[in-house]
């Protein structure tokens, strides 16, 4: 394959032609490889609910500027806006920075619990809430951008990559995140060792790298409008944080002038009122982020799957009480939107007594227990991670098993 001074002009132009074939097809492999190595990993066959992500709520665009504001609810619903204030749909999304846990993580070093010699150290500087993750000798700075939950259970911290003018940004789920429960950091659930991964994401060292789409899914359930652009887009600078009362009730711009001139009845209606949607349609709607039973086929579930367990819906679309339609069991049968979720057991229970007391869907009490106990019989807490406890809303009997926890 010599071009010396011995070959011939022809030999010469093709060994050249070869050689550059090779250098292409050489350079077009190594892209492919590297676009492999970045490409979403496909999910395994077994499906595990947890980590599908929920449907992003379409908006209208023309309807951002209908947007009122807490602010003017506060006019005549002076109670549940106090009550609001303090519940877990209030603090949904918060810059990081602005979170009472950037304090409590500031200057804190912890030991990567699952990467050995790797450590994370966090710090506020300038006003801004970063991590430095130190290997062997090697220091990497990540900022932190948002903090997403209420901070009741726990708190997962985002960053937002910003693409180009008309693009949506893709995102990083951070590495750890703090269990409200022993105050600690732990891997972020979906990213443990060995765990399935999400088609659209990347699990690397870092954290879960998120694209643009599985992205906006994310933060589609902590706000209560993604963008001015409307449907299917993020703009940080221009979203809503937080699922506000205008995240269930619609846009109240309209509702507001009208109460203000007096008007009553239809002219004042909002959508989701008390107690005003069948039981489905409600579920369907609490459904958009704590998951919908129409995105699952609830026949093929088997009662040790403790995916599901997270997904509150899903569990009640299950139970005998909601699927006979005839005891009007529905999530605010037990929970009041508007406030922080109650550890009051008595209450809940009583809920179930008056059910079954009145000629509900059951027309007869417990026989084991007809006065107490119905929510640690019926609805017990199960352990889904070693840090993360729900309770099982597919209301049954249920097994006694080790996946069953101790309440509080």
């Amino acid at each position: 394959m010599s071009n010396g001074p011995g070959s011939a002009p022809g030999e010469a132009a093709s060994s050249r032609l070869f050689n550059g074939l090779v250098i292409a097809l050489g350079v077009v492999a190594a892209a492919g490889v590297l676009w492999w190595s970045m490409s979403p990993s496909p999910r395994p066959p077994d499906r595990f609910m947890e980590y599908t992500p929920p449907v992003p709520v379409r908006v209208d665009p023309a309807a951002f500027e209908r947007y009122v504001g807490t602010v003017s609810c506060r006019e005549c619903h002076p109670g549940e806006t106090a009550a609001f204030a303090r519940s877990g749909h209030a603090r949904t999304l918060r810059p990081a920075e602005l979170d009472p846990i950037a304090r409590w993580l500031d200057g804190r070093t912890v030991a990567d619990p699952e990467q050995a010699g790797v450590d994370w150290s966090y710090h506020v500087r300038d006003g801004k809430l970063s991590v430095d993750r130190r290997e062997k000798g090697r220091t990497e700075t990540l900022p932190i951008e948002f903090s997403f939950g209420s901070g009741q259970v726990g708190t997962t911290f985002v960053t937002t990559m910003k693409g180009g003018p008309d693009s949506t940004p893709t995102g990083l789920e951070h590495r750890l995140s703090y269990l409200a429960v022993g105050r600690k950091l732990a891997v972020t659930p979906g990213q443990q060792k060995g765990g399935p991964n999400d088609p659209g994401t990347r699990v690397t060292p870092h954290g879960r790298y998120l694209d643009d789409f599985r992205l906006v899914r994310c933060f589609s359930c902590h706000v209560t409008i993604g963008s001015r652009q409307g449907a299917g887009r993020l703009d940080t600078s221009t979203m809503i944080r937080n699922v506000s009362c205008e995240r269930c009730h619609g846009p109240a711009a309209e509702h507001v002038e009208a109460a203000r001139r007096g008007a009553t009845g239809e002219a004042i209606r909002m959508p989701m009122g008390p107690d005003r949607d069948a039981p489905a349609d409600q579920l369907k709607s609490c459904g958009e982020c704590h998951r919908s039973p129409e995105e699952t086929d609830l026949s093929s579930l088997r009662e040790d799957d403790l995916s599901i367990v997270r997904f509150q819906p899903i569990g009640l679309a299950k139970s005998r009480c909601f699927q006979r339609g005839k005891s009007g069991l529905r999530c605010t049968s037990c929970h009041d939107p508007h406030a922080r979720v109650s550890h009051d057991i008595a209450s809940y229970e009583a809920v179930c007594i008056d059910c079954h007391r009145s000629g509900g869907q059951s027309r007869s009490l417990c026989p084991v227990s007809p006065a107490k106990d119905c929510v640690g019989c019926h609805m017990p807490r199960r352990q889904v991670t070693p840090e993360f406890v729900f309770t099982d809303h597919w209301i049954r009997v249920h097994p006694k098993d080790r996946n069953v926890a101790q309440r509080p």
